[in-house]
């Protein structure tokens, strides 16, 4: 199976929610929004492209949001309960009456709190809706694994995102080996390595590298840098005849003053810190078996000579 295609699309997609339709999480899939009627082992939902049924098995939850009052009134109270966590006079009582809801009365009210200003809550909303296992926390859960300033919260994001699991779960963490904060593209590489999808190797050595500096030939770009003033004046006017009447009109010119630079573009130089080389290559040694430690020039070698061409066979082998 080949992954590169992937790697240029967006994160998880969660499907548009419809107005007050209930919500049905899928196992191994993205929710369904419609009508939902249960009938013993059956669950149909009907959906804005025709029905669609299921499977007890395969159905995760249901948010019953058609029931506006009730739902909403759960919601409500599944809120105030997660902003109990955290608080040691509230916390058990509160986890012990989170326990006894349903989990379609949870599933919003956990993701909402990935954003709450508490780490304790984000961290327990995170564990709650690895639990729940619906793919459409993925994406919430892998940003939050990133960017959290808490590390535990990242941590156990990650945690959740995995337990969840999806065959493209790489797919945003190599999209974010190329962003501009370090931090983050520290991390990303971190999680590719414990992922262990080694179609991620390849992105990792491009990481790694650095683009060599130019020579300074004919063949370099230019840039130009303009310093100064313009001046708009009138320089004559041309007569114009209408309808029996004179009009004047101005020419104008404009008067140039300053300088304009030129200037050639010798090379170009970008910059990546040791802690971010070591931690793609400790991810590259966990996916491939290798070890040839923090050298980018060396993994690069290998992956010309061995690396591309393991590559090619296993996406010759998938199709």
């Amino acid at each position: 199976m080949n992954l590169t295609p992937a790697f240029v699309l967006p994160l998880f997609c969660v499907p548009l929610a419809f107005a007050r339709a209930d919500v049905v999480h899928i196992v191994g899939d993205f929710s369904v929004h419609g009508t939902v009627k249960e009938a013993g082992d059956v669950v149909s939902v009907t959906t804005p492209t025709g029905p669609r049924r299921f499977r007890r098995e395969e159905v995760l939850f249901i948010e019953k949001t058609s029931d506006a009052a009730n739902h909403d009134a759960a919601v409500k109270h599944a809120t105030v309960l997660l902003h109990r966590i955290g608080d040691s006079k509230r916390e058990m009582d509160a986890i012990s009456d989170l326990e006894k809801m349903e989990n379609g009365d949870l599933f919003r009210p956990l993701a909402d709190a990935l954003r709450y200003h508490k780490p304790e809550v984000r961290r327990f909303a995170a564990f709650r809706l690895g639990l729940l296992g619906s793919y459409d926390a993925l994406d919430p859960l892998i940003d939050l694994s990133l960017r959290d300033p808490d590390e535990g919260v990242r941590d156990t994001a990650f945690a959740a995102a995995r337990r969840i699991g999806h065959p493209k779960l790489a797919v945003p963490f190599v999209r974010s080996l190329r962003l501009k904060d370090g931090r983050i593209r520290i991390r990303a590489a971190e999680a590719l390595g414990e992922i262990g999808d080694t179609r991620a190797v390849k992105y990792l050595v491009q990481a790694i590298q650095l683009p060599k500096g130019g020579a300074a030939d004919s063949g370099n770009p230019h840039s130009f840098i303009m310093s100064g003033s313009e001046i708009s004046y009138v320089r004559d006017f041309d007569v114009q005849v209408a309808q029996n009447a004179f009009a004047a009109d101005p020419d104008v010119g404009v008067l140039f003053q300053g300088a304009l630079l030129d200037v050639k573009v010798i090379g170009v130089t970008e910059e990546i810190t040791v802690a971010e080389v070591n931690a793609a290559t400790r991810s590259l040694s966990k996916l491939t078996g290798k070890n040839l430690g923090p050298h980018p020039d060396a993994w690069a070698l290998w992956w010309k000579n061995e690396g591309s061409k393991s590559e090619s066979a296993a996406a010759t082998g998938s199709r």
